[in-house]
């Protein structure tokens, strides 16, 4: 279906003309870019005008949510990506680490949360695999899991406050330590 968006402000980047303000879109291809008048030429009974108000439009590759860091670590850590079950995750980890024996620290992305339910996971399940720092993200990239040792190293304790007032961002057991869950927004009830 063809497409008439007018009234625009829009952005061409092209050095011969830098603005328009009505585009014609059919499918997937742009078939004008230029003055209103010069878009009417394109409506017929099977075209959708939309009024876009003066709103601008500006061209590029849209994606609508990426972690650009996570592409870079995922292949380069603990393979966790995909993988159904805690099981083949424990596998995975108990894995990499006994090929990586003299890695200094271990790190891996792509654990599912919902695999460990509403506690999340525990950082005594990383510790009986490595007393060296771990921590792994979540397939989300808005959790993050830690051994004992990697919470040392980061200074995290009973005492550490949470970074934000009325957000619980490291989950704790009954006893008020961490347990090395971390969740990037939780609101405290």
């Amino acid at each position: 279906m063809k497409k008439v968006l007018k009234n625009a402000k829009i952005y061409t980047v092209n050095a011969n003309r830098d603005w328009a303000e009505a585009v014609v879109i059919d499918d997937d291809k742009i078939l004008f870019v230029g003055t209103n008048d010069g878009a009417d030429a394109y409506i017929d009974d099977n075209t959708q005008v939309q009024d876009m108000e003066g709103k601008m439009i500006l061209p590029g590759f849209i994606e609508g949510h990426i972690h650009t860091f996570g592409a870079g670590v995922i292949p380069a850590g603990i393979p966790l990506a995909g993988l159904m079950s805690k099981e083949e995750i424990f596998a995975s980890i108990k894995n990499y680490v006994a090929e990586h024996p003299d890695d200094d620290c271990y790190f891996g992305v792509g654990w599912y949360e919902k695999l460990f339910g509403d506690e999340g996971p525990n950082k005594r399940d990383l510790d009986a695999i490595t007393d060296k720092p771990m921590a792994l993200m979540s397939a989300s990239c808005h959790t993050c899991w830690a051994n004992s040792k990697a919470l040392e190293i980061a200074g995290i304790t009973k005492d550490t406050p949470d970074p934000i007032p009325n957000v619980q961002f490291y989950m704790r057991d009954e006893n008020g330590e961490p347990t090395g869950y971390c969740i990037e927004n939780k609101p405290l009830n």
